[in-house]
């Protein structure tokens, strides 16, 4: 069977989002014996967690597998022979531009399987950092190794080596920072085109609206009572309607997965008290300019199908264009939001969508996502 392992390329420079590494998913070195093989089928399961892993660390463009391909043929032949020489691994990286290249390999000692992964200086050949992990084919093992063997690289990351942050986001994250509309008409203001336009405009909207409602005349109000107007204007402004179905306003804070749950149980908006996280599919109604992810469409990761397993995600559907990130949300988010949806066989993983990227992917549950509640 051919022998596959990862090796990771951080390259440089890539498409349009220069300013943070493209990662590319290649090879894994599988070193396994014979009695206690590594399938080839599992060793792609794994690599597509390890993708997984790497988008929601939002410090790099996660290449996809057709653009990875396109770019290791442009330069060399015989790429699967990287797993041979770690010399030519990183005389491959040098030639499309890599600073740096992260190799992996799988071993097994009849109980447990052993990855060990590192991070290679393509200038100096010198290693910057490593991780390791072991795991048995059990899914909850797999999903620990390599949320572990992650945290261990971009843990021991030269933090010189971290992505500059451009104008464009500095001025954003002091926009958020300071929250207030006259930040956000000021960023809009610079950056017309900028990365945060679609939040931009959603939080100039959200703002005006409220200072209209607190400009209205106590006249105004007092008629509302009196001709039994309801008292939860301001929070009935805060909700909206796509398709049949409600949707709270996207939260202000980050938590976890049952933070999540317990925070839509607990929501008391627009005079309703029904409120819980969306299923995957109802999130997949909010997807927008992506039609592998939108509802129908054909990444196959559905509750109500029952496809929520590894398999239903492995697949180039349930990714998006990156070229056209950040026009994901009908609603205008360009965060990751919880769904309520857990992966089979696994009470660690919940299915997520990255409004962002369009993409559907799942998140250990002790995550810190943004949440919008639906009913």
């Amino acid at each position: 069977m051919k022998r596959l392992i990862f090796i990771l390329i951080f390259l440089s420079s890539f498409g349009l989002l220069a300013e943070k590494p493209v990662v590319a998913v290649l090879e894994i070195d599988n070193k396994t014996a014979v009695k206690n093989k590594l399938s080839q089928y599992d060793a792609e399961l794994i690599a597509d967690m390890m993708r997984d892993e790497l988008i929601q660390a939002d410090e790099f463009t996660v290449m996809s597998k057709d653009e990875m391909e396109s770019a290791i043929a442009q330069h060399v032949k015989k790429s699967h022979q990287l797993n041979k020489d770690k010399k030519y691994a990183i005389e491959l990286g040098k030639q499309i531009s890599a600073r740096l290249i992260v190799t992996s390999q799988i071993k097994t000692d009849g109980k447990f399987f052993r990855i060990f992964a590192e991070i290679i200086n393509t200038e100096t050949g010198q290693s910057t950092s490593s991780g390791r992990a072991k795991f048995t084919m059990n899914d909850d093992s797999k999903d620990a190794a390599i949320a572990s063997i992650i945290r261990q690289l971009l843990g021991e990351r030269d933090e010189t080596l971290k992505p500059k942050k451009s104008k464009d986001q500095a001025e954003c994250e002091s926009a958020r920072s300071d929250g207030s509309l006259e930040a956000w008409e000021s960023y809009l203001e610079a950056f017309p085109e900028g990365e945060c336009k679609v939040e931009a405009n959603r939080n100039i909207k959200k703002m005006r609206k409220t200072e209209t409602r607190q400009n209205q005349t106590p006249a105004y109000e007092n008629q509302q009572n009196q001709y039994g107007g309801s008292s939860s204007t301001a929070a009935s402004a805060a909700t909206e309607q796509v398709g049949n179905r409600e949707w709270s306003e996207l939260s202000d804070k980050k938590m976890n997965f049952n933070e999540a749950r317990n925070y839509c149980r607990k929501l008391r908006d627009g005079g309703n008290s029904d409120w819980r996280l969306p299923t995957i599919d109802e999130l997949r109604t909010l997807i927008q300019s992506c039609p592998g992810t939108e509802t129908f469409g054909a990444c196959k990761v559905s509750e109500e199908e029952g496809c929520l397993s590894s398999a239903c995600v492995s697949d180039r559907y349930c990714e998006c264009d990156p070229n056209s990130m950040g026009n994901h949300s009908k609603l205008g988010d360009t965060a990751i939001i919880w769904s309520s949806s857990m992966k089979t066989k696994s009470n660690e993983r919940v299915f997520v969508v990255d409004f962002l990227r369009g993409g559907i992917s799942s998140n250990l549950s002790e995550t810190r996502n943004n949440v919008r509640c639906t009913r």
